[in-house]
């Protein structure tokens, strides 16, 4: 039942990692550092689907395995669309 708390801390960390070198590449003025900063933020969006997953699949124990997979599936679709967007 608490597995959803590792990608949610995972959540947070990599978002204030986010800001912080979001921070740094707008003073700095450097593509390069932004570009890795909004790597940081993906990487926090995708903790956040597997957070959900996992909170659903809490609740719902018999389904678990489907909603584990429905939740890696929803995450290579996001990382396909940003990838399709870049």
């Amino acid at each position: 039942f608490w597995a959803w708390v590792f990608p949610t801390v995972a959540m947070v960390v990599l978002e204030i990692a986010y800001r912080l070198i979001m921070h740094i590449a707008k003073r700095a003025h450097s593509p390069a550092l932004a570009a890795d900063a909004v790597h940081y933020r993906m990487d926090s969006l995708t903790s956040l689907f597997a957070a959900l997953a996992l909170v659903v699949a809490a609740f719902w124990p018999e389904w678990g395995v489907v909603i584990d997979h429905a939740g890696a599936i929803l995450i290579a679709l996001f990382m396909m669309g940003v990838g399709m967007l870049a």
